[in-house]
């Protein structure tokens, strides 16, 4: 079964992470880390071109470079950028919001986000805050399908997102970029999913749909079974 077959009734979320041999990522994670060469981080911002929107992590967001979310070459415009935050503690100040020619936001959040900070974004991003203190994934996809007409989107994690994706049942596709890099240790760097504490409730089988070496590196894709 491919990826696109196995989300049916909501947009089809691809995840893309750049890990070291030992399934670590950066604290806080991003397409612009250290782990991977120029040529690596090329490859992993030309995935963001198979998808009509990027979900990301708050802390993800603010720790890239905001050139990292501008048009690539051959594309008009930058796919929608959606940013999770649970605490809502968006930086109003963020270097993105400088740029003319930035993406469309949206802004997923929970009522723990305070007046002040929703005041401030009213005019630079779409706010959709749920009425609760918890983010509900589902709801957050079918936002993105019905409202901006979703039906691909690209996750650059960080661990936490991610965790709570595959949580929910709504992780269709994992790239992975091998880096060659080990670095042990218990939690820091914290692992793909987040700190090494509990098993995911459900232990998921993924298919190999394709694989490519290019230097030292190794790029691989995934198919999460259901």
């Amino acid at each position: 079964m491919s990826p696109e077959g196995a989300c049916a009734g909501r947009p089809m979320v691809s995840v893309s992470f750049a890990i070291s041999w030992d399934a670590r990522v950066p604290a806080p994670s991003g397409v612009a880390s250290g782990f991977l060469s120029p040529r690596g981080r090329k490859r992993l911002q030309a995935l963001r071109t198979e998808g009509d929107a990027l979900l990301i992590g708050r802390r993800t967001w603010e720790a890239t470079p905001p050139e990292a979310f501008l048009p690539v070459r051959g594309k008009s415009a930058p796919p929608l950028c959606a940013v999770v935050s649970g605490s809502g503690r968006i930086d109003t100040e963020h270097p993105l919001f400088r740029f003319e020619k930035r993406p469309p936001l949206a802004i997923f959040s929970t009522s723990r986000m305070s007046a002040v900070t929703r005041a401030t974004l009213e005019n630079r991003a779409n706010l959709h805050l749920a009425t609760g203190a918890e983010i509900d994934f589902t709801a957050v996809l079918a936002t993105l399908a019905g409202r901006y007409g979703v039906r691909r989107i690209v996750c650059e994690g960080g661990p936490t997102l991610f965790r709570s994706l595959l949580e929910a049942g709504l992780v269709d596709e994992v790239n992975l970029a091998f880096c060659p890099l080990v670095f042990g240790g218990a939690a820091v760097p914290p692992t793909i999913t987040g700190a090494m504490e509990e098993f995911l409730p459900t232990t998921r089988e993924c298919r190999l749909l394709e694989m490519k070496a290019v230097g030292d590196e190794c790029f691989a894709r995934y198919a999460l079974l259901p």
